[in-house]
């Protein structure tokens, strides 16, 4: 899988309010790329953020920020 389809697929899920779902798929798919790869998607990391936001997980919000 490439990091377009993967942020594609996040951002297609954020899209139909399926948070938990990206969140998911993000932890599954997330060690087919480096850290930095997925901090410079800044759509990516957006669309995490949106997600982890709108199921009330602040906490791993904030951790997620930090570590991309």
């Amino acid at each position: 899988m490439m990091l377009f389809d993967f942020s594609r697929q996040i951002g297609k899920l954020k899209r139909e309010e399926k948070y938990q779902e990206a969140l998911n798929f993000f932890k599954n798919n997330k060690a087919n790329f480096t850290n930095e790869q997925i901090a410079q998607n800044k759509y990516l990391v957006s669309d995490m953020i949106t997600c982890l936001r709108q199921t009330n997980h602040i906490d791993a919000g904030f951790r997620f920020f930090e570590l991309y």
